[in-house]
């Protein structure tokens, strides 16, 4: 009963990820049938996707907890991929060194999921973000329980301008995603988009080319949200990453 319940709640989750990314226009995912003699290391490097990005949308504890037939969730790829066998059919699969992207496992260096080591600033060359609002950091990116919580909290005065953190085009401005109230999320460049919600005002609209520090919105509490702040996220191929890790000191 437990495993069924478990089951579900999993399952609940995703739904409610997917939702999210179907209604910001971003491909959220397909899933994938686990061949004899695949390892997750290949099929994250044939799919372009971190390793460490798959175990978590899996809630997998090993790179080498895989089983032939088994489906696991592939985030942000777009369609299904071949991905040709790498062990002997019976061998045992090699624990991976490297990511899909050439960075070390996350899990194979020995970091929890709520390290502040787990999300690295982006190399020289990708997106530049500035902070969209000043003021006191409310939220971080997870609680001190554990909790999941996928952007930050800023305070903010109610009306107050909100800035776009990079320049971009705007591919969502509406309230019709359930609990953000006014919300904007702004594709960048290299996989990258921003999300600014519980906004009084959007002033920008779906379409619209943005540059880095234009007012885009100002500060509220629509939604579920009990005082004026701005709920800040920067997602990498869909996945959420950890915002201080991208703005500046």
């Amino acid at each position: 009963m437990a495993g069924k319940n478990k089951g579900m709640i999993r399952a609940a989750l995703l739904l409610s990820v997917v939702l999210f990314l179907a209604a910001c226009g971003i491909p959220f995912g397909v899933y994938h049938t686990v061949e004899p003699g695949q390892t997750l290391y290949n099929i994250a490097r044939t799919y372009n996707v971190p390793l460490n990005d798959i175990e978590q949308a899996n809630n997998l504890t090993s790179a080498t907890d895989l089983k032939p037939g088994e489906k696991i969730f592939i985030p942000g790829a777009q369609k299904k991929l071949s991905v040709a066998p790498t062990v002997p059919v019976g061998g045992a699969a090699p624990a991976p060194a490297n990511t899909a992207h050439g960075a070390p496992s996350r899990r194979a260096a020995g970091y929890s999921q709520s390290s502040a080591a787990v999300q690295q600033p982006p190399s020289a060359g990708t997106v530049s973000f500035i902070w969209p609002l000043k003021g006191r950091l409310l939220q971080s990116f997870e609680r001190a329980n554990g909790v999941k919580h996928d952007g930050i909290d800023i305070k903010g005065a109610e009306g107050a301008p909100v800035y776009a953190a990079a320049g971009g085009t705007v591919i969502y401005s509406n309230d019709t995603i359930r609990g953000y109230g006014n919300m904007i999320i702004i594709k960048h460049k290299d996989g990258f988009v921003s999300v600014y919600a519980h906004n009084s005002e959007n002033i920008v609209h779906k379409g619209q080319s943005v540059r880095q520090g234009q007012i885009i919105a100002r500060v509220g509490r629509t939604g579920y949200a009990t005082g004026p702040h701005l709920h800040f996220e920067i997602r990498l191929h869909a996945m959420p990453v950890n915002p201080l890790n991208y703005l500046p000191r």
